[in-house]
């Protein structure tokens, strides 16, 4: 199983006999464009547009449709790790972003896995933002209909054999997807929010549960590092 985002398309394009994540599934939870187009009938996206970001290698700068004195302008000067990673496995879809309406309100966070297509969550968590970067995980009871929004996503992604970290606002009068990554939140600190053993002992025995022991696949592990989320 993939735990971080650098795992998951290289484990899913693994033609070994193992059981793992699919590369669709994989590329539906990598790609921005991706996601969007998978979640088109759920319900569960923002209003976005995609627009042509054109790959990992070049500089570019995102401009909004007017700006003056550095309004509205993102500069993107250095590669970025994760759309060279999906470059290699997908250089279409690495073409394109999206732009998203933003959301307001308040965002939780659902850790999990998948195993034979039944999602297993540990504990939601409400997300506390400064400026740009969370600060804080409080463990809370799942918000209504949250875990089915959630399992709503998975399905229409394909998620299975693959941990999940999905954050969602509730706006509108529904849940809106914010991120959905085919592995575990990564932000230090996370793991022992989400619940009160090793995630990866929890997955390892569940699997253990289910597959047959010669056909056990191994658990693809890591360094982790930190992307908010």
């Amino acid at each position: 199983m993939p735990l971080v985002e650098d795992a998951v398309l290289p484990v899913g394009a693994l033609d070994d006999g193992t059981r793992h994540v699919s590369l669709r599934a994989a590329l539906n939870c990598s790609s921005r464009l991706a996601l969007r187009v998978a979640l088109a009938a759920t319900g569960l996206n923002p209003e976005w547009w995609p627009y042509r970001f054109g790959g990992a290698a070049t500089p570019r700068v995102v401009k909004a449709p007017s700006s003056a004195l550095g309004s509205g302008v993102r500069h993107f000067r250095d590669p970025i790790d994760e759309v060279a990673i999906l470059e290699r496995f997908a250089p279409e879809l690495a073409q394109f972003g999206v732009v998203e309406q933003f959301v307001e309100g308040e965002q939780y966070e659902a850790d999990g896995f998948v195993l034979d297509g039944r999602p297993t969550f540990f504990h939601s968590l409400r997300q506390t933002w400064r400026d740009d970067r969370i600060v804080a995980y409080d463990r809370c009871h799942p918000p209504a209909r949250f875990h089915e929004a959630v399992a709503a996503a998975l399905q229409a992604t394909g998620l299975d054999e693959a941990p999940f970290c999905a954050e969602l606002k509730h706006a509108f009068r529904r849940w809106i997807v914010i991120e959905l990554h085919a592995r575990l939140g990564e932000d230090a600190g996370l793991e022992e929010a989400m619940w009160d053993r090793s995630a990866l002992e929890v997955i390892e025995a569940a699997a253990a549960r289910v597959l047959p022991p010669r056909r056990r696949p191994p658990v693809v592990v890591h360094a982790r590092g930190q992307d908010g989320g």
